[in-house]
């Protein structure tokens, strides 16, 4: 009786164009269809340890992976990529604990393979490191982005360097990198939610970032000096929640905080009078800061 519901749900759709086609291929990949192509959304094997995405199915090419598709795939070694996969949403990947290599071809137009790692094809932005037990990494010349969840639960890794000033940093791009030490976030010109959370072993950071977003350092719980820039605009809600060991920070005049940016610290806040009011609101202790050159 599910199956024939199922068949039937399916065959509305196909005819009504109310929703993409579900399918399974050869019992290992669901998918859906659009007329750009096929989009795997999830694996139903845990016990290979390559897997090889293949190039078109049901006479459709495979274009993209999407969110959470191998999520927890634990056995899994290797990922190889056709040329015709163009879109990969890093969280695909989250909680492959074996992971060391996502490969691609040469003639992938939009990815490419260095040491297992998956870059864009210019190498502009680092998309997936894949070696979980890393404890260091130096990304290459000229990457100057990380993406999205791109070293999400990495929590092995304590340094990471790069010989090009990286400007922009993706949402949950750290998260839970619990070892790592330090950042050089002075360069950042945009980063994502969740960015840093849950990265304990970080004590200082210098930012120059005009919108800390929500969450950048959320349980950041050994952070003890915090800079921040006149260039700093917003600070984001729960921007340094849970920072225990944060207790004290000078906000810039004039800069708006989002409720409970400061959550479940024991802060003083130095600023202006609109951080006055803020404190005030959020429960936080608050000094008048002296401003130099105003």
């Amino acid at each position: 009786m599910i199956k024939k519901t199922v068949a039937l749900l399916l065959v509305f759709c196909t005819l009504f164009s109310l929703c993409p086609i579900y399918s399974v291929a050869e019992d290992t990949f669901a998918y859906t269809q659009t007329e750009d192509g096929v989009t795997i959304t999830s694996w139903y094997k845990d016990d290979a340890y390559t897997v090889e995405i293949p190039q078109s199915i049901d006479g459709k090419p495979v274009v993209a992976i999407t969110e959470g598709a191998f999520e927890n795939c634990k056995s899994i070694y290797e990922i190889i990529l056709p040329d015709s996969v163009v879109n990969v949403d890093a969280s695909a990947f989250i909680g492959c604990s074996s992971l060391k290599a996502i490969t691609v071809s040469e003639n992938n137009p939009a990815f490419k393979t260095v040491d297992g790692n998956l870059y864009t094809k210019d190498m502009s932005r680092l998309v997936k490191f894949c070696d979980v037990s890393a404890q260091s990494f130096t990304a290459p010349a000229g990457v100057t982005s990380i993406g999205e969840y791109a070293f999400y639960g990495m929590d092995e890794l304590e340094n990471f360097s790069s010989s090009s000033n990286i400007t922009d940093v993706g949402e949950y791009a750290f998260y839970g990198c619990s070892s790592l030490k330090i950042f050089l976030l002075f360069h950042l010109e945009s980063a994502g939610v969740y960015s840093f959370y849950g990265c304990r072993a970080f004590t200082s950071v210098n930012i120059n970032l005009e919108n800390i977003p929500e969450g950048m350092f959320y349980g950041c719980d050994k952070i003890q000096t915090v800079v921040i820039s006149e260039k700093v605009k917003t600070i984001g809600k729960l921007a340094f929640a849970s920072c225990y060991s944060l207790g004290s920070i000078l906000i810039p005049k004039g800069t708006d905080v989002e409720n409970e940016a400061f959550f479940g610290t024991d802060i003083t806040l130095y600023g202006d009078e609109k951080i006055k009011e803020y404190a005030e609101k959020n429960g936080n202790k608050y000094s008048e800061a002296v401003y130099t050159g105003a």
